[in-house]
């Protein structure tokens, strides 16, 4: 699978300090619980990638199985995002 490939835009990297896509990076703030679902913060992000930066909010929730996460703006201006874990 493409998200295996280190080089692959399909590849996602979580870590303690942020999320990594390609050339870009979003490194975490804040993060807030909110209500909704168990598993479901707010991120206050640093974003950058193709020579900008840029800082932004967004709402993060797992799913209960931990195989997926959904990824929206904190003010629904943009659609969800869905990703899935990635099993090769």
């Amino acid at each position: 699978a493409a998200c295996r490939d280190p080089a692959s835009l399909e590849r996602l990297t979580f870590d303690a300090t942020g999320i990594r896509q390609g050339d870009g990076d979003a490194v975490a703030q804040q993060v807030t619980s909110i209500a909704g679902p168990p598993g479901t913060v707010m991120v206050r992000f640093r974003f950058s990638g193709g020579g900008d930066s840029w800082e932004g909010s967004e709402v993060l929730s797992l799913s209960a199985d931990g195989r997926q996460m959904t990824i929206r703006s904190d003010d629904m201006s943009v659609l969800p995002e869905h990703l899935v874990r990635c099993d090769g």
